[in-house]
């Protein structure tokens, strides 16, 4: 009994360690540096913070409240100097303008988010990003990190050369 006991514990152990190191290869990994194509007729200067070095992105599904708790996190994070250099463009996908009209006026953010209506952000950018990304650009708009910086804003600074 003790033995097949100490047969699944190192079993599981093996299992996590492997498991572990895959982790560890798959963040290291960079994106290759694709460009985010933006419609001619969209207006960047109207980016939340607008600067000139850096970029958060975020595509969001504008009929989700949940989705707009993140872009307050962003703007949250900014407003605190988390990320310097850093501006954030804002693109809500929808249909329905009532509904997003509504948020962006409750969050005090109505003139700073791009309304994809059309797709037109979506199928410019079909290989680069899935609704609900977050991107780090550089100020040339490539992509320089896939991720939440909420959650990973050391490896964010780390690109971005912030101590």
């Amino acid at each position: 009994m003790i033995l097949k006991i100490f047969k699944y514990l190192s079993i599981g152990s093996l299992l996590l360690v492997l498991s572990m190191s895959c982790n560890r290869t798959n963040t290291n990994r960079e994106l290759p540096l694709v460009k985010v194509l933006i419609p001619s007729d969209w207006d960047l200067s109207r980016a939340y913070e607008y600067r000139t070095d850096f970029y958060l992105l975020y595509y969001f599904d504008a009929n989700c409240s949940l989705c707009f708790g993140k872009l307050i996190q962003l703007k949250g994070m900014l407003d605190k100097k988390n990320l310097e250099n850093t501006g954030l463009i804002l693109i809500g996908r929808t249909k329905d303008s009532y509904l997003i009209d509504y948020h962006l006026s409750k969050f005090e953010i109505e003139d700073k988010v791009l309304i994809d209506d059309k797709d037109e952000f979506l199928v410019l950018n079909d290989q680069s990003l899935i609704l609900n990304d977050i991107l780090l650009l550089d100020k040339d708009l490539r992509i320089l990190k896939k991720g939440d910086p909420i959650d990973e804003l050391n490896e964010f600074k780390r690109i971005i050369n912030i101590k």
